[in-house]
């Protein structure tokens, strides 16, 4: 049987649900009854239980902070070798990975707003603890995150013990489905990203025929029939701590979706892949349930987005384009949700590498599964005798550490104020508008290649490759955050090898 390990905390349920830790126990129990009728050993661990750490082989932390549970997380994978690794609980149960994020400066204009990217890769890696995103550009894992709903500290004891419940139901009912019933799909692009989110959908679903643009299409006009169908793909602005999403044409962003919309509509089943700036953020009580927590209170198996502000092209493809159609490929070609997103960042890393811009690490970092990483919501057309389970974990596993054995490593070298990127590189005049930017900040590749790749190199004659050259991503943003929490925020990268223009791209916060 395949194993799943579900990781959590007894003493913070137990402070969150008070009475109801029991029935928390017994849906646990439920888990773990139901997994064992579809072939798969699930083991629901606390971490913080003294027979547990020792049986592992870990002390019992003063605090379970980011770096304690990281280790603990690294050595009950490596005791267990699961298939699957499950965290339950939002991040007042578990904390996300705290990653530091280069590209922001406090109080600067044009700044990305975001200090820290909330993060469950780092759980996926075998690396150690750290706050450097480079130190997770090798995934081997299969994560994902069963959340529950945040509380706000004085709430003590008033954990949402049936939305647990629901969530917990709709996966030991969840079955694989035909793969024909995937064949139409539920898709909102903001009027901005038509021609980006057009190619999105024709590489994931071989045609952008069903595509809503925001605006004119309004929230409230979406039927039944629309919402009910079981991929969901959104390419549209999301704001810090407000659960809806938001279309653009010129300066209106509109009301796009939002979680009332979804009331009753959701077809047990359905998987949302969502470009959404703060698309994935699970908001506490009091402000609204978010729409990644709709979407599984009503019923969805798993929502993929991301903690903080995404980006992408306005028209062709990178960044959360590239996570977000990975992951939803890979998704209906019958991939379980958490091996769809490993492959997803694995392809992610194969695409953008050997040399990544920040916003590359940023956009690796911010993506994440809610939702049970062993869930399979389409069947998969591979007979399952012709490659085992154990076989593709390897597979995965190999790659993930090449991965990172072929990636340098990406750091800030300077910060400095309102640059004109087309005076600075003549290479640029003609091929974009950009104008002057609030900031400019430029990322040093440490080395291109590691010694080993260098050597290789140098044996086969490669001159080019085989040098230590510096790469530079000169990064030129601008924009504005609203008041309504929107970031507006337009960025040029423009990519340097051994004092050579490279070439340059132009993103948008999504």
């Amino acid at each position: 049987m395949a194993k799943k390990i579900v990781l959590t905390l007894e003493s913070k349920l137990k402070k969150k649900y008070g009475t109801n830790i029991t029935q928390l126990k017994t849906i646990f129990s439920s888990l773990v009854a139901a997994d064992a009728a579809k072939g798969l050993s699930t083991l629901i661990l606390y971490v913080d239980d003294v027979a547990t750490a020792g049986k592992y082989g870990y002390p019992i932390p003063a605090t379970f902070d980011e770096a304690a549970c990281k280790n603990i997380v690294d050595q009950i994978y490596w005791k267990e070798s699961p298939e699957y690794l499950a965290i339950f609980g939002a991040q007042d149960i578990f904390p996300f990975q705290q990653l530091v994020n280069q590209l922001h400066q406090p109080g600067v204009a044009g700044s990305d707003p975001d200090a820290l990217i909330p993060s469950d890769l780092p759980y996926a890696c075998d690396s150690p603890y750290s706050t450097n995103c480079n130190a997770f550009t090798s995934p081997t894992r299969v994560v994902g995150r069963i959340p529950d709903i945040p509380l706000n500290d004085q709430e003590e004891g008033t954990g949402d013990i049936e939305y647990v419940k629901t969530v917990i139901e709709t996966i030991n009912t969840s079955m694989p489905a035909d793969p024909g019933v995937f064949k139409n799909y539920f898709a909102i692009s903001a009027d901005v990203w038509t021609g980006s989110t057009q190619i999105s959908l024709r590489n994931t679903f071989s045609n952008a025929f069903q595509m809503k643009i925001s605006p004119p299409d309004l929230v409230g006009s979406y039927s039944a029939g629309e919402i009910g169908t079981l991929p969901h793909f959104f390419n549209l602005h999301g704001a810090l701590s407000r659960p809806s999403f938001y279309g653009q044409k010129g300066g209106s962003y509109p009301e796009a979706l939002r979680p009332a919309d979804l009331s009753g509509k959701v077809s047990p089943g359905a998987f949302v892949s969502a470009e959404c700036c703060y698309g994935a953020q699970l908001l506490t009580t009091g402000t609204g349930m978010s729409m990644a927590s709709t979407y599984l209170l009503n019923k969805a198996t798993v929502f993929m987005g991301s903690s903080t502000v995404a980006y992408g092209p306005a028209s062709g493809q990178g960044l959360a384009d590239l996570m977000c159609q990975y992951f939803s490929i890979n998704v209906l070609n019958g991939s379980s949700s958490g091996s769809a997103l490993l492959s997803a960042r694995q392809k992610f890393l194969s695409v953008s590498g050997p040399t990544l811009d920040f916003h590359e690490l940023k956009t690796l970092a911010q993506f994440h599964i809610l939702g049970d990483p062993s869930i399979h919501p389409v069947q998969s057309p591979e007979p399952k005798q012709m490659n085992t389970i154990e076989d593709r974990r390897f597979t995965l596993q190999a790659k993930g550490i090449n991965l990172g054995l072929t990636i340098p490593s990406t750091e800030k070298v300077s910060d400095s104020r309102s640059q004109n990127p087309l005076l600075e590189f003549p290479s640029l005049q003609n091929l974009v508008q950009f104008g002057v930017a609030d900031l400019k900040t430029v990322f040093e590749v440490d080395e291109v290649f590691t010694n080993d790749f260098a050597i290789a190199a140098h044996t086969f004659n490669i001159p080019n490759l085989a040098g230590k050259q510096k790469v530079r991503y000169h990064v030129f943003q601008k924009g504005s955050i609203f008041d309504n929490g929107i970031c507006d925020l337009k960025v040029l990268v423009v990519k340097e090898r051994g004092n050579q223009f490279m070439g340059y791209r132009e993103y948008l916060s999504r």
